[in-house]
């Protein structure tokens, strides 16, 4: 029988357990190793690994969680753009009318009137 180090995914290097009740667990659940025989304990160190393992792990997996929460949201948008679409009561706005519309609220917000009331004078924040 030919010994080899079990690898870890996408990398020649070793795999590393912080300690070995996970290892066999991994060996039993994972790979459905119920026994094996040698146990190569030559570099074992009581020391305890410091810090996360996979520090990008964490960041990587909050990042997909994120994107799918965006993409269902997104969808859910489009779902609901395409109902009042397909609505036989929706007010179809020719796009000349709507460029006067946002021409004039833009003119109103660069000239405001002298009647509205500023939010804030020129000297406060």
């Amino acid at each position: 029988m030919q010994e080899k180090p079990l690898g870890a995914q996408r990398s020649d290097k070793p795999r590393m357990w912080r300690s070995l009740d996970r290892c066999v667990d991994y060996l039993k659940k994972e790979l459905h190793i119920a026994r094996f025989e040698l146990l190569d304990a030559t570099n074992f160190s009581d020391v305890a690994l410091v810090g996360k393992s996979r520090e990008d792990a964490s960041e990587r997996l909050r990042n997909a969680h994120e994107a799918a929460a965006h993409d269902k949201w997104f969808r859910e948008q489009v779902e609901i753009g395409l109902a009042e679409a397909d609505d036989p009561a929706a007010e179809w706005v020719t796009n000349e009318e709507a460029n006067a519309s946002w021409a004039k609220k833009r003119a109103e917000l660069v000239n405001p009137s002298p009647r509205e009331s500023p939010r804030f004078s020129h000297g406060e924040v």
